[in-house]
């Protein structure tokens, strides 16, 4: 859509598109003030933008919203310039794009990111509290292994069984660290986890996930 408007702000000509656009017909627009397609909330801002056109007089663009005649609100793109004749009068060319549609995708978007955010804290947050829960039962697995692994209350005689507590002891220690880890990822998504850089033992590792793997692959 195209409108023109003088130096006091009044349409002079609007084309067809731009009737088409908002409902609206010549007769309703010209010479009337471009406060007739401006929300009263904005009234002020349109006349600003239309001083600072005349002050300027260079090209100009953003986003608008339009009273369509209807009463429904248009959002628009408009660049306008300005083009002064030789008798010194000054008019406003503007051009108009209706971006309603598009805006209205980007409204969605934007409360699906909110929405997607909002689920993602409450996740966050959820592990954080079933983690500190689940480490109060695993440090108590680990440290009565221990005792018993160690003999505080008496030796344990069966040496199937000693190795049975190193690894109810192991696989305790192996699932604190994966809460451990849950932990670390709240924090990194919050933005709160220093980078700790150190050397990895290979074989130490290796030897730990066979030690944790090795039952399953023997079944």
């Amino acid at each position: 859509g195209i409108t023109v408007t003088d130096h006091h702000g009044r349409f002079v000509r609007v084309n067809d598109a731009f009737l088409k656009q908002t409902g609206w017909k010549s007769i309703d627009l010209i010479g009337e003030e471009l406060t007739r397609i401006i929300p009263p909330e904005e009234f002020d801002l349109a006349w600003k933008r239309h001083q600072d056109a005349l002050k300027e007089a260079r090209k100009n663009f953003g986003e608008v919203r339009i009273l369509k005649k209807d009463g429904t609100d248009m959002n628009a793109m408009v660049t306008s310039v300005m083009m002064e004749l030789s008798n010194g009068r000054s008019f406003r060319i503007t051009t108009v794009v209706d971006i309603t549609d598009l805006k209205s995708i980007e409204n969605d978007l934007r409360r699906a990111k909110e929405e997607a955010d909002g689920a993602n804290m409450a996740k966050s947050s959820f592990l954080a509290n079933m983690s500190h829960e689940l480490r109060t039962p695993l440090n108590a697995i680990i440290g009565f292994s221990e005792m018993m692994i160690n003999g505080t209350l008496g030796v344990i005689d069966n040496k199937n069984y000693v190795e049975y507590l190193g690894d109810i002891k192991f696989s305790a220690q192996h699932l604190l660290q994966i809460i451990n880890d849950v932990l670390d990822m709240s924090k990194i998504e919050a933005g709160k986890m220093p980078l700790d850089e150190e050397t990895l033992h290979m074989g130490e590792l290796l030897r730990s996930v066979s030690r944790l793997m090795v039952a399953r692959a023997e079944e």
